[in-house]
């Protein structure tokens, strides 16, 4: 955390001050002057950056994400055989198509510290790739070498486990995360998800079709789905 960081958030500034569970480590002044402060990459391909975490197993999140309290199949908290998923992967991350599917995205992942150090060292990020794409490809090398899968990267089907939403339903529940806007599901599907995971309304707004919001949105299909525009006859009876 950038002293900047502490400075402009009030919330975390306090809980610095009152919750004694809770270490925060300054980023040094001199590497945010010389990486900026929109590039995060930078930050989660730097060797001090790791060797100053103090846990073995990190949990990375950002804003475009929620952790949902209702995952039943997978949750830090339990002692299932699902839940045991993180005792055997370094680096899992939201199911992406990069890679056939295998690794994840990085912006919500969960990661072995000692893994990332050892691929910093192995070959730095001098191409500047994005963490995700740079951890993976370069844990892939590293088990080339040593002929063996030294360092375990989350499967396909592992990522669906963490972060997936193909096969969601009311029956399986949805996944421990949910990042980004879920764009491909169907309206009803998008309105269960929001009852089962209350948490994501941070992300979504009131209108929370993707059509509302967003870099592109779509003014015809957002209305579409806004109660109160539709024709008399198709309404409910209320909106």
């Amino acid at each position: 955390q950038s002293q900047i960081g502490l400075d402009i958030n009030p919330g975390i500034a306090k809980l610095n001050a009152t919750h004694e569970r809770l270490i925060f480590t300054k980023l040094p002044e001199k590497m945010t002057r010389s990486k900026g402060m929109k590039r995060r990459l930078l930050y989660l391909t730097d060797e001090w950056f790791w060797r100053n975490v103090l846990a073995e197993r990190v949990l990375l999140f950002s804003g475009n994400g929620a952790m949902c309290s209702n995952a039943k199949h997978l949750s830090l908290l339990d002692g299932s055989a699902q839940s045991r998923l993180f005792d055997h992967v370094d680096y899992v991350g939201s199911p992406w198509r990069s890679f056939w599917g295998a690794g994840g995205d990085g912006s919500l992942s969960y990661r072995n510290r000692t893994a990332m150090l050892d691929a910093i060292r192995h070959h730095p990020n001098d191409k500047l790739e994005t963490d995700g794409s740079y951890f993976i490809k370069t844990l892939r090398d590293l088990n080339q070498k040593l002929g063996r899968d030294v360092y375990r990267i989350a499967t396909k089907e592992q990522t669906q486990m963490f972060a997936g939403l193909d096969n969601f339903d009311e029956e399986s529940g949805p996944p421990m995360v949910i990042s980004g806007t879920a764009p491909n599901l169907g309206h009803e599907s998008r309105e269960l998800l929001l009852a089962m995971c209350p948490e994501i309304k941070v992300i979504f707004p009131a209108l929370h079709n993707p059509s509302c919001f967003g870099a592109k949105p779509d003014g015809e299909k957002c209305a579409a789905t806004i109660c109160a525009l539709k024709d008399k006859k198709d309404r409910p009876s209320g909106c």
